[in-house]
Parts: C-alpha cells; sequence; structure tokens
C-alpha cells in the first residue's frame, strides 16, 4: 500500500503542476481499448501506466482492491486464486479496471448486474487540481455517482474496491437458434425478466436478418450430464462467433444445443478475432479464413494486436466499430435500419440494465412505457465490421452520421469509446450537461477536456490523415495493391508492440484441460 500511496502522490502532484500553471492535460494509460488514437507519453500528458497492481483480495468480504491500469485478464486471474471472480468482466482481456469504471463497460452478465461500475463499492480520484479523495455511495457521493462514464474527464482514477461473487469452473451455455430479430427480442425479453437466478449471462448474435441465436450461461463446477466441454483460448481452439453459428446449424430440429466452456474461455471468448473484425482482415488480403490460417496468424488476431493495429491505420481502416443501445420496443427498427444500410453480420446483441440517471452511460432519450416489462433494460447492438458499401473515408463519415441519428430517432444512445461525429449541439442533448459541468466544477476540471472534445472526430484532421496516407503508398512498393497496405502495416505495428507478450495463461491452468 505505501507504494501506492507513493505513486499516487506522484501524480497528483504532477495534475496540481498542470492545474497551477492553467495548462491543459490528458491522462496517458500505456494502452488504450478505444477505437480513438491513443494519447501518447508527452510533456502535457500524466502517466498513470505503473498503477498496475492488485494490492488486496478479501475471500471473506468477497472483494478486491486494485490499481486502475490492472487490465481484466490479470485481474480475473487473481481472483481466481481465491475460487471469486468479478460480477462483470469485459469481454476482453487487455481492457483495464480503470477503464471498464471510468468508460462504459457491459457484458452478458449486466442484465442482472449493471455495468461494471455498479460493481465497485469505492474508488480512490485524484481531482484536477491535484486533490485525492475516497468515494462512495456516503463519501463524495457526486463525483462516486459521476466518475462512470465521464472517461477520466473528471480527474485521474487511481484505486478501486471491487465486489466479487464465488466462481465456478464451467460455465452451462445452451444456443438457442431465432430466425429474425423479432423472435431474438422476444426471447431476451423473457428470459431478462423472468425470475430464474440460475441464469448468469445472456447474450446473442444475428449472423443474417434470417438466423440468430440466443445464448444463456449458468455456472457448473462439474460436469455430470456428461456435456462436450469446449475451448476457445487456444490456438487450435474454433473462433467463438463462427463456433456458435456451426451449433445452431446442425441442431436437430432447431432444438437448443448445450455445452460446457471453462470459465475464463467464456469470459474472453470474443478474444480471438476480437469478436469477428479480425475476419477483416483476411478480406482486404485475400487469404482464405479457415483452420489453418486461424492457427497460423492466432498470435496477430487477438484483440490486444488488433488494437494495436487499429491505432495506426484509424481513420483509414474505414471500419464501422460502434456499440449502441436501444429501448427494447426499437430494437427490431435499429437492426432493420443496420441490415438495408450497412448489410453487416454478425451484430452483437446484449441487453443491459439501463443506469439511474443522471448518467453518462447510454440510455433511453424518451420516456419509458411504464407498462414494458423491459423498461429498466435496453439493448446493447455491436456493428463492427466493414460494408461493402463504405469505399472512402467520406463514405465512413456518412455512414457513422446516419447510424448516429437513427440511434437518436429510436431513442437510443451510443458507447462513447468509438468514433463520434455528432455535432456539439446534437451531442449535448442528450446528456443533463448543467448536472455535469456542475459535477467539473467540483472536481476543478477547467484545465481537462470534457467528453465531447475527448471523444469527437476531428474531420479535418482525418481527411489530412487519409491523404497523406495514400499518397505514401502510392509511392511505395505496396502501393498497387490497394488495400492489403492495411493489412501490411497491420502485422507490422503488431509484431512491432510485443502486445502479443502479454497474453496471459497461468489462470486457464486451474480449470480442468478436456
Amino acid at each position: 500500500m505505501e507504494a501506492h500511496k507513493a505513486e499516487v502522490e506522484r501524480i497528483a502532484l504532477r495534475v496540481q503542476e498542470f492545474y497551477n500553471t492553467k495548462e491543459k492535460f490528458r491522462i496517458y494509460h500505456g494502452s488504450s481499448s478505444s477505437t480513438r488514437r491513443p494519447v501518447e507519453a508527452s510533456t502535457n500528458t500524466v502517466d498513470t501506466s505503473r498503477l498496475n497492481h492488485i494490492l488486496r483480495v478479501d475471500a471473506s468480504e468477497e472483494i478486491a482492491v486494485v490499481e486502475a491500469n490492472v487490465p481484466m485478464d490479470a485481474f480475473l486471474e487473481e481472483t481466481l486464486k481465491h475460487d471469486l471472480m468479478p460480477l462483470v468482466v469485459t469481454e476482453f482481456p487487455g481492457i483495464t479496471v480503470g477503464g471498464a469504471y471510468s468508460g462504459t463497460a457491459g457484458e452478458s452478465s449486466s442484465f442482472k448486474h449493471w455495468f461494471f461500475d455498479r460493481t465497485v463499492s469505492e474508488m480512490e480520484i485524484v481531482l484536477a487540481n491535484g486533490e485525492v479523495i475516497n468515494c462512495s455511495e456516503k463519501e463524495n457521493a457526486e463525483v462516486f455517482k459521476g466518475a462512470p462514464g465521464a472517461l477520466g474527464t473528471l480527474g485521474v482514477v487511481t484505486l478501486l474496491t471491487v465486489r466479487l461473487q464465488k466462481a465456478a469452473h464451467y460455465v452451462e451455455v445452451t444456443y438457442y437458434a431465432v430466425e429474425d430479430a423479432r423472435e431474438a427480442v422476444d426471447k431476451f425479453q423473457a428470459f431478462a425478466t423472468q425470475e430464474d437466478e440460475g441464469i448468469q449471462y445472456l447474450d446473442g448474435m444475428m449472423f443474417s436478418p434470417t438466423k440468430g441465436a440466443i445464448v444463456t450461461g449458468r455456472f457448473h463446477d462439474s460436469n455430470p450430464q456428461g456435456l462436450r466441454v469446449q475451448r476457445f483460448s487456444r490456438a487450435k481452439d474454433p473462433w467463438y462467433f463462427m463456433h456458435v453459428e456451426e451449433r445452431i446449424a446442425s441442431s436437430d430440429s432447431g432444438k437448443p444445443w448445450r455445452e460446457l466452456i471453462p470459465l475464463p474461455d467464456y469470459i474472453f471468448r470474443y478474444n480471438r478475432g476480437c469478436f469477428w473484425c479480425g475476419k477483416s482482415i483476411f478480406d482486404v488480403t485475400g487469404f482464405k479464413l479457415n483452420k489453418t490460417t486461424r492457427r497460423l496468424f492466432d498470435p496477430l488476431l487477438r484483440t490486444r494486436m488488433l488494437y494495436k493495429a487499429l491505432h495506426t491505420q484509424e481513420p483509414t481502416t474505414l471500419m464501422v466499430i460502434q456499440d449502441v443501445a436501444v429501448p427494447f420496443p426499437a430494437a427490431e427498427k435499429f437492426i432493420e435500419w443496420s441490415t438495408s444500410r450497412l448489410d453487416m453480420f454478425p451484430l452483437w446483441l446484449c441487453p443491459l440494465r439501463v443506469s439511474p440517471m443522471p448518467t453518462l452511460h447510454p440510455h433511453p432519450l424518451k420516456a419509458n412505457d411504464p407498462d414494458d416489462k423491459t423498461s429498466e433494460l435496453m439493448l446493447n447492438i455491436g456493428v463492427y465490421g466493414s460494408s461493402s458499401s463504405i469505399k472512402t473515408f467520406e463514405d465512413w463519415i456518412y455512414a457513422n452520421q446516419e447510424l448516429e441519428d437513427k440511434v437518436t430517432e429510436l431513442g437510443g444512445m451510443k458507447w462513447a469509446y468509438a468514433a463520434q461525429l455528432y455535432a456539439e449541439g446534437r451531442f449535448w442533448e442528450q446528456y443533463d450537461r448543467e448536472w455535469y459541468d456542475n459535477l467539473r466544477d467540483r472536481c476543478h476540471a477547467a484545465a481537462m477536456p470534457n467528453i465531447y472534445d475527448k471523444t469527437r472526430v476531428d474531420l479535418v484532421a482525418g481527411r489530412k490523415m487519409v491523404t497523406e496516407s495514400n499518397a505514401a503508398w502510392e509511392t511505395s512498393l505496396f502501393g498497387p495493391l490497394g488495400e492489403i497496405r492495411c493489412a501490411v502495416l497491420c502485422v507490422w505495428e503488431a509484431v512491432k508492440s510485443r502486445a502479443w507478450r502479454l497474453e496471459r495463461h497461468s489462470a486457464w491452468k486451474k480449470w480442468p484441460e478436456q
């Protein structure tokens, strides 16, 4: 704890320097799980990359005290040593605990346990004037309530106390085939509102307008029924989304398919392939996506590596990567729009419990129907990948702007991690700005960017970057090969980053090998 206090004191002094000189600054974490180009260490940054320790796991109280820059796989690994785990664990292992708290982190347990921040009982933050305070529901409650989703625009989150639960060896998953978006929404409504404490996880995918899967997960410590055990963490294992599609296609007469997944493999099931975004690399290079190529390129196709590549290429990748949350009654309409405008599949579907207002998390923009059993829930729809309708940077701009317009029209909101092209006035219509600005005043945060400044896409700079990038490649060896240049640079930057060395496996050893 003494080492932590010394590091926080160093950070606080650095923040105080900027406050005294009224110089704007940003926070350098050492990594980023946002699609935006990350902040690099420089003279106007506060370096928090050394806040990467788990200070305590208390099995009796079922809590963990953890520094903000600890990645989720390291956090899970440590808690599993005590047969415990967080209630909400992000699906990408490189997302940090502080990032999950300060951002918007929802997963397949969030229909039950809300967003990740609702599992945090206490946090420590360095305010933008260098003051260090502790926050909880009873102490500095206004900061505790406002920091989630604020993206570090109130100060520097340094330490969190996270509630835990008993872990299990396996997650028993059941795949239910659905024939359209309406059936998917109905099944989510049924599962999310029924009083079945056994269901721990709930999400799904649409593979086409007429084919999808809803997936439920339950904890098990053994396998008395002799179910098949399937893993997803090894290079020889299938990618999760492809496996689910194969399972629902092979099930007899549409009957649900059940199997067991070792807990860590379930939690990070989307790590390999980064959902299905890794498929785009094969699409632009001409490589055939099959079992052999997936295994051969496996180190390059895990999320840490793909983020490095994305940050190098953004915005020239022309991929749409957006998470939206819409009220249940509007979900079918959004999926229909996405199909006609983008024709991008799969789509990720995940029901999420809405945070109490005021909040910086996605929330309904329209009054809920009091008779709607899902009024406390929204459906997260993940739109990730490439569209045949997007061939230029201008196409990419229009597609994202139309997505923003459609989400707003349907009374929903987007996640702030992704590209954001709203006009400033339109952006602030979604939030209680007076509450947010008062909170920033309370935290002395005038020298820090607000959430609009931090998330907006600079279209002028983006167009310049695309023009310069294209011009450079025109005169290079790979210029005539078109979009293969993106894949070449992706591989180079990913390998150079050495992010592949961060993949962890010791937590998996305790769980049965089958």
